[in-house]
């Protein structure tokens, strides 16, 4: 690595150009003065206080020749040495930080072409002025940069040579041991996007993003015939408007009979691949939605149709201790009583469901008195296509196949990223990729109507889409249903579920209704079979171990010593590896330490600290102030950046609503014998 000098630094057209910086979060104390952040105190001391990030070397790589300057405005020089006639390629990781630093050497220049899903959250973006794009790996890879190297990679990246506690400006002298830690970075970024070169020929071709390549992927194996089908299939506005509000993810949630209990001896089982197997064996609707009478409606085959119901529902109880309606897809509703975010009854609601969450709503999960019908919608339902369906059993095996096999590693991670990754494909929301930023401010889309056609008119003309939007929606509802009936079965001992999970005490009806649902799965299987001419054992292929994993079965995971859970993605346990933490906005590899071994400890107000919530908080600053900073070597500096985002570690309090806490202690005391 070496020190930028204009004469000496060598631009080659169509290099990967790659780039990263360091930068300092410095905390305004009560002196006035700026320092690194002080876990000694507590969050409410920086509540209100003033919080900056300042840059301190940047690093930019030609190849695998990697410069380095310590005045962050160099860089706008280098985007000016290396702008040719043709377009440059500038990659890095995690472009949603480094643009927020880069918007002050931008300021007043056209942006064009922004790709984002969310405000401050780049993709990629093009800058006219030196025909250059910059394009985010982390979106690519969809994971940090030392396993990104660690999977595409023979080059690993350096850690724990560079200390973040320490105040660092431009002035600050760096050890050879801290000047390498950064050369790696750009070093192990450029090895990446080689990979990915190589793979896609030209850098103009790498896709933006980790579901954009697997997109690509399939894209690759389907006709033209069948885009333009996807195209003259995109649904109309407002039935894909429908579709949203019919849209779930999974189903999570603790039963109230046991949160906040310590239990012994807990089952957990999960689906082998939920989402790939209703994929496979599943049926989508495959033809566009016509309007049809409610009474016709609910008479239609389900095999043979799929139906969107705008429903409301009068007099709803909960026909199971385990809640299956989540409060938020309610569109309007009177005397709402919840169990923590679930619905357990209400005078009336309104909802948008397909029929398969409909036919449980209304078969199992409630008892409901009455159901006006304000619309439905109907389409013919049929298999995936062919294509789809047997890239998924490629995918599934070689994911299979080649667990654990030395050399096989790339093959083996690749294919369970895009086995995983499909269902995103078929889920993606085009109606959130409208933000934009211009003039030095971000624009959030309005989702008008005017704007809602333009982005589907858009996917209808333009013939590359392999997916359509309702098949993820329905790909969620199966599995949901899946789900439910082993949820519903055992409702009174499940503890605990998660889209394609559930942990429960240990009884004998457990295995009995697993190997009836498998039952169920072994014969969609082989009807699946039939319909693709290929044998049934191709479902179930082999580990390097001879374990056989059927694709879509239930399979026993283990027996945790103690469970505890306190609602949604929040629990506990002990195994014979030791004590395990699972919470939102916890990071698993510190989050154990704070119960001290004790699941007792888990429960309402344990506060996760800085070094066991082992998070960081993002602190986006457009006008940042300008003070003079003392580094750790005595130096000072005067601060000059005016967009920056500080990175403050954060402590994560686990507090139980009052209000489900009252639930709780009325279902508990009941045993749950109310609510049916």
């Amino acid at each position: 690595m070496e020190l930028f000098i204009e004469s000496n630094f060598k631009a080659v057209d169509g290099a990967i150009y790659t780039l990263d910086i360091e930068t300092t979060s410095l905390f305004e104390m009560e002196d006035g003065s700026y320092q690194c952040f002080d876990s000694s105190r507590p969050p409410a001391y920086y509540a209100g206080r003033d919080k900056i990030a300042i840059p301190y070397i940047w690093m930019f790589g030609v190849n695998d020749n990697v410069y380095y300057g310590r005045d962050f405005r160099q860089l706008s020089r280098v985007f000016e040495l290396i702008k040719s006639n043709k377009m440059n390629y500038v990659f890095v990781h995690n472009l949603s930080f480094e643009f927020q630093f880069l918007r002050d050497l931008l300021e007043g220049k056209d942006i064009e072409r922004m790709i984002c899903l969310a405000v401050r959250h780049p993709i990629a973006f093009t800058v006219p002025e030196y025909n250059i794009q910059f394009r985010c790996t982390y979106k690519l890879t969809n994971m940090t940069l030392a396993k990104a190297a660690e999977t595409y990679t023979d080059l690993r990246k350096l850690e724990g040579d560079l200390d973040y506690n320490k105040i660092r400006t431009p002035r600050t002298a760096m050890t050879a041991q801290e000047l390498s830690y950064c050369e790696y970075d750009i070093l192990t970024l450029h090895k990446i996007v080689a990979y990915f070169k190589k793979k896609y020929k030209r850098l103009a071709w790498i896709p933006y993003t980790a579901t954009g390549e697997i997109r690509k992927e399939y894209r690759n194996r389907t006709t033209f015939s069948h885009r333009l089908w996807i195209a003259d299939h995109t649904p109309s506005d407002y039935i894909y408007l429908l579709c949203v509000k019919a849209f779930q993810g999974g189903m999570t949630h603790g039963n109230a009979l046991f949160v906040n209990r310590i239990l012994k001896d807990i089952l957990s089982y999960d689906i082998a691949s939920s989402y790939p197997y209703v994929m496979l064996t599943g049926k989508y609707p495959m033809g566009n939605f016509r309007r049809v009478d409610p009474a016709r409606a609910n008479k239609l085959n389900r095999d043979g149709w799929a139906v969107l119901y705008h429903v409301r529902f009068k007099g709803v109880k909960a026909a199971k201790l385990n809640k299956y309606i989540l409060n938020s897809k309610i569109m309007h509703g009177t005397g709402i009583y919840s169990d923590n975010g679930r619905l357990v009854k209400a005078n009336q609601i309104e909802m948008i469901l397909t029929d398969v969450d409909f036919d449980i709503i209304t078969k199992s999960a409630y008892h409901i008195k009455e159901i006006e019908y304000i619309e439905c919608y109907a389409a013919v339902k049929g298999y995936l296509p062919e294509s789809l369906r047997k890239y998924i059993i490629e995918l599934y095996h070689k994911k299979t196949t080649l667990r654990g096999v030395p050399g096989k590693e790339e093959d083996y991670m690749n294919s369970k990223r895009s086995i995983n990754g499909l269902f995103g494909c078929t889920v993606t929301n085009i109606l959130k990729a409208g933000c934009t930023y211009a003039n030095d401010e971000w624009k959030a889309p309005e989702l008008s109507m005017e704007y809602i056609h333009e982005k589907l008119e858009g996917v209808r003309d333009g013939k590359s889409n392999c997916f359509l939007y309702p098949w993820g929606v329905w790909i969620t509802a199966y599995a949901r249903a899946r789900l439910w009936a082993c949820i519903s079965e055992l409702d009174d001992i499940v503890v605990y579920y998660d889209t394609d999970s559930i942990k429960c005490v240990d009884d004998p009806r457990v295995k009995a209704v697993v190997a009836a649902e498998n039952e169920k799965v072994y014969a969609a299987l082989k009807e699946c079979a039939e319909d693709l001419n290929v044998p049934v054992e191709t479902f179930s292929p082999k580990q390097p171990s001879g374990k056989t994993c059927t694709i879509g079965i239930w399979d026993y995971e283990e027996t945790y010593n103690e469970f505890i859970t306190l609602g949604a993605k929040r629990y506990a346990y002990k195994d014979n590896t030791g004590t395990h933490v699972t919470v939102s906005g916890v990071n698993k590899k510190t989050g154990y330490m704070a119960l001290n071994d004790d699941l007792s400890n888990f429960t309402d107000g344990l506060v996760f600290d800085y070094s066991t919530a082992g998070k960081l908080t993002s602190v986006y600053n457009d006008d940042q102030k300008h003070p003079v900073i003392r580094d750790y070597q005595g130096r000072v500096w005067k601060s000059n950046q005016k967009y920056g985002v500080a990175l403050m570690p954060t402590e994560y309090n686990i507090g139980v609503d009052p209000a489900f806490n009252a639930y709780l202690e009325e279902v508990q005391l009941m045993e749950g014998k109310w609510i049916c």
